[in-house]
């Protein structure tokens, strides 16, 4: 990814020109929103690091308690993976209609 990045910033077009290029090969843009912008780039770093606290903030109130719970770690990791969850879906359903 980081190598296409650096090939469509190197070039003489825009990432916007990139796009309308590749615009019937949906596929080649996945996971490269995160480099389109420093604002796109830092909310998905916020939802990670967010998502990581909370798993290990669940993970020290279970040591605390001297306990041993998935279920709940499960809980926590579901409702922090929400979002790329129902992105996966859309990403999928798009591509699927593509066929």
């Amino acid at each position: 990814m980081a190598l296409l990045v650096r090939s469509i910033r190197s070039s003489d077009i825009t990432v916007a020109q990139y796009a309308e290029k590749k615009a019937s090969n949906t596929s080649v843009f996945m996971g490269l929103e995160q480099h389109l912008s420093d604002i796109t780039y830092k909310v998905i770093i916020d939802r990670r690091r967010a998502s990581w606290n909370a798993v290990r903030t669940e993970e020290q109130r279970q040591i605390s308690l001297g306990i041993y719970d998935p279920h709940e770690m499960m809980k926590v990791v579901r409702v922090e993976s929400e979002h790329s969850e129902k992105r996966a879906r859309i990403v999928g359903l798009f591509h699927a209609d593509k066929r």
